[in-house]
């Protein structure tokens, strides 16, 4: 997973490109339950929003090997912060 900082997008390994305001991802969990990818501070990540290389529209939903992808990225993220970050 790659950051785009020109157009805001993160572009997967599949090729597919989604929004996300300067790069802040987050995972929101609803009243029911639900989990939900968010970016910012209140944006839903739209998956029909989810774009091939050539930012034309490919589909609803990430695929699991797409949501593990973002998961791994995150978590290093984290875990990268955990040893090096500022409060």
């Amino acid at each position: 997973m790659t950051w785009d900082e020109d157009e805001d997008h993160y572009v997967l390994s599949s090729g597919r490109r989604f929004y996300a305001y300067s790069g802040v991802l987050g995972v929101y969990a609803s009243f029911n339950g639900e989990l939900q990818l968010v970016y910012g501070h209140d944006g839903e990540v739209r998956l029909a929003a989810v774009y091939d290389s050539r930012s034309v529209r490919t589909g609803d939903a990430f695929v699991p090997e797409e949501r593990r992808e973002i998961a791994d990225e995150m978590i290093a993220r984290w875990m990268k912060w955990a040893v090096e970050g500022k409060p």
